[in-house]
C-alpha cells in the first residue's frame, strides 16, 4: 500500500499539487489517435501520457545519474476523460520516496474540462545489475521537498486469479516492446481496454494496474473474472501484471 494513495469509499486520495518543490508542467493536444468514436481520449493513450511527462521530467531535470525505473503500479482516476481536440495541461511531481522507490502524482486538466489523477510508483534500479538502487543526494535535493516527508512502499495487493477465471490468449508485438526490450505498460493496459472496458464510457474509471515480472513480445495467456485481468506465461507462472477497473456501468 502506498502511504501518499490510499482508497476509501469514494476511490483512492490524491495529494494536491503542491506548493513547494519541483512540479514540471507541460501541454498537449489530444489529437486522432488519441480518441475513440465517442470524442473520449483512450485509456492507454491516458496512460501514455503520463509515461511520457515522467520522462520529460527527468531529462528537465538535468540529473546527472537519471539511472533507470520501472514501474510497479499505476493508479488513475479519470472524472472526465480529455476530448479530442481539447488542449490539456499535465503537472507531474514527486509525491512520496522510499530507499529506491518514489511515487509519481500526475494531474491532468482540458480547457474543456478533462479531470484526471494518478499515482504511479517508481523503482530506481541500477542498470547494468537491474536490480534497485537508492538514490542519490542530487536525485533527493531535486525531488525530496514536494513529498513533503510521505514515504512511498513497494508492496503489492493484487490477489491471484480465480479458479474458473475465464482464459484468453494475446500477442504482444514488436511495436509493444520498450527501450528496456519488455513490453511497455500501456500495451497491458490495451488488454484491460479489449476484454473489460470495450466501449463503454471513460468518465468515472478508476485504473488500478500492477506489473510484477517483465514480458516479452510473444503469445502470453489472460485471465479474466470480473472486472480484473491476470497478464501470466502461456504456462500460468509467472504473474506479468494483473490490471483492474472500477466504476463500468454495472458498477455505477
Amino acid at each position: 500500500m502506498l502511504n501518499a494513495t490510499h482508497g476509501n469509499e469514494q476511490g483512492p486520495h490524491f495529494v494536491p499539487v503542491p506548493k513547494i518543490g519541483r512540479v514540471y508542467r507541460e501541454g498537449a493536444l489530444v489529437g486522432p489517435g488519441d480518441a475513440a468514436a465517442d470524442g473520449n481520449a483512450h485509456l492507454d493513450a491516458i496512460v501514455r501520457w503520463i509515461q511520457e511527462i515522467a520522462y520529460a521530467d527527468v531529462a528537465d531535470s538535468e540529473l546527472r545519474e537519471p539511472g533507470a525505473w520501472v514501474v510497479r503500479r499505476t493508479r488513475l482516476l479519470v472524472r472526465r476523460a480529455p476530448q479530442f481536440g481539447e488542449r490539456i495541461e499535465l503537472a507531474t511531481f514527486c509525491s512520496a520516496l522510499g530507499a529506491s522507490v518514489a511515487e509519481r502524482r500526475t494531474r491532468i486538466e482540458g480547457s474543456e474540462g478533462a479531470d484526471v489523477d494518478a499515482a504511479v510508483l517508481w523503482v530506481y534500479i541500477d542498470d547494468e545489475k537491474r536490480t534497485p538502487k537508492p538514490f542519490t543526494e542530487e536525485f533527493m535535493s531535486i525531488y525530496g521537498p514536494s513529498t513533503e516527508g510521505r514515504r512511498a512502499r513497494s508492496g503489492l495487493k493484487h490477489p491471484s486469479p480465480p479458479e474458473g477465471a475465464a482464459r484468453s490468449t494475446w500477442r504482444f508485438g514488436a511495436a509493444d516492446v520498450d527501450l528496456a526490450n519488455h513490453v511497455n505498460n500501456v500495451a497491458f493496459v490495451r488488454i484491460l481496454v479489449d476484454l473489460v472496458l470495450g466501449t463503454s464510457a471513460v468518465d468515472g474509471l478508476e485504473l488500478d494496474a500492477e506489473y510484477r515480472v517483465p514480458a516479452s513480445a510473444g503469445d502470453v495467456s489472460v485471465l479474466s473474472a470480473d472486472d480484473r485481468v491476470w497478464v501470466v506465461d502461456r504456462g500460468d507462472k509467472p504473474t506479468f501484471a494483473s490490471l483492474s477497473l472500477t466504476g463500468m456501468p454495472g458498477d455505477r
